[in-house]
């Protein structure tokens, strides 16, 4: 091992303690770095050897800050993952662990902060705007 990929794996460590990344976001930043691609072979294995990334940790925290804090819905934070390069198998696991009481007054509070939907037209702004923060049709429909 160099200098330069010693520094490089203390560097990714430090970006990693500050908060959950992913391979995704860690190989950005190597990059940026300078790192050649076998350096962000290396580093990305010695980090994942530590503990410094672990996707289904990161899922985890992923769907409960969009939950809690961008008020997402489950359709939205699966293809935000997806878009990551996450495996599916942690993103379904993650998404299990919602808080359903939380999820439901997400919607609740997403729905009273719209104007009252009074005609069909109204109605179905407020269908698309539930859409695209993430909940699907049946959840909207029966809040």
């Amino acid at each position: 091992m160099t200098t330069e990929e010693s520094e490089l794996r203390n560097k990714a460590a430090r970006y990693c303690s500050v908060a959950e990344r992913c391979q995704q976001e860690v190989e950005q930043k190597l990059g940026a770095w300078g790192a050649d691609t076998t350096e962000r072979e290396s580093v990305v294995a010695y980090l994942y050897e530590n503990g410094y990334l672990d996707d289904c940790r990161y899922c985890r925290a992923f769907v409960h800050d969009k939950v809690a804090f961008a008020q997402w819905g489950r359709q939205k934070i699966r293809y935000a993952l997806r878009a990551k390069h996450l495996p599916d198998r942690e993103i379904e696991k993650a998404l299990q662990e919602i808080d359903i009481e939380v999820y439901k007054k997400n919607i609740e509070k997403l729905i009273a902060s719209r104007p009252k939907a009074s005609n069909e037209a109204e109605k179905a702004k407020l269908i698309r705007f539930m859409l695209q923060r993430g909940y699907s049709y049946e959840e909207i429909v029966d809040s």
